[in-house]
């Protein structure tokens, strides 16, 4: 017997199916997960821009002119990790990663940026792990982001079928234990 468990950590959002150019805010979904991204920023094609960002991007001032500013994620749900490859205008700078549960604070990380070889911009990877449902970005340069990968808290009922698996399991096991004697 096979028992799948399907959960939702390492769920990527990487802007791929979006329609270019799409302005915030919109949200994507990645199976029962949905991320609404907020703040002056465009879906746009990289256009080779980048060592890290390929494809689709969600980028400031690129192809819609004068957005600037802190960018925002909310989950549907609770999230226990994030990592995302960033992108800052013009070389080197720091990002500003601050998460949020229902609105409260729960935490920071700055994240510096570095221009990979024969690039212009500066580029890095941001992260944060905690309990949260929302993050905002935030830089002195334009921003760029691709490859936002999350893990999710597993959904009660997915929990439930988890254990209620295991316990069939264990009562097989029992019972072929009993037969054997």
């Amino acid at each position: 017997m096979l028992l799948v468990c399907k959960a939702r950590a390492g769920t990527i959002f990487d802007f791929e199916s979006n329609t270019v150019p799409t302005s915030t805010t919109f949200t994507d979904t990645v199976g029962s997960l949905i991320a609404t991204f907020a703040g002056p920023a465009t879906v746009c094609a990289s256009g080779g821009l980048f060592a890290s960002l390929t494809g689709n991007v969600l980028i400031q001032s690129f192809c819609a002119p004068n957005n600037v500013g802190p960018l925002t994620i909310s989950f549907n749900s609770n999230i226990t990790s994030l990592s995302l490859d960033f992108a800052t205008s013009g070389g080197p700078a720091s990002l500003s990663l601050a998460a949020f549960e229902n609105g409260t604070p729960v935490g920071t990380n700055n994240s510096v940026s570095s221009d990979p070889l024969g690039y212009f911009d500066g580029e890095g990877v941001a992260s944060f792990t905690g309990l949260f449902n929302s993050v905002t970005l935030t830089s002195s340069d334009f921003i760029a982001i691709d490859n936002v990968s999350v893990s999710a808290v597993p959904e009660p009922a997915s929990t439930g079928m988890l254990l209620a698996a295991l316990a069939l399991l264990s009562a097989l096991v029992w019972n072929r234990r009993l037969a054997v004697r």
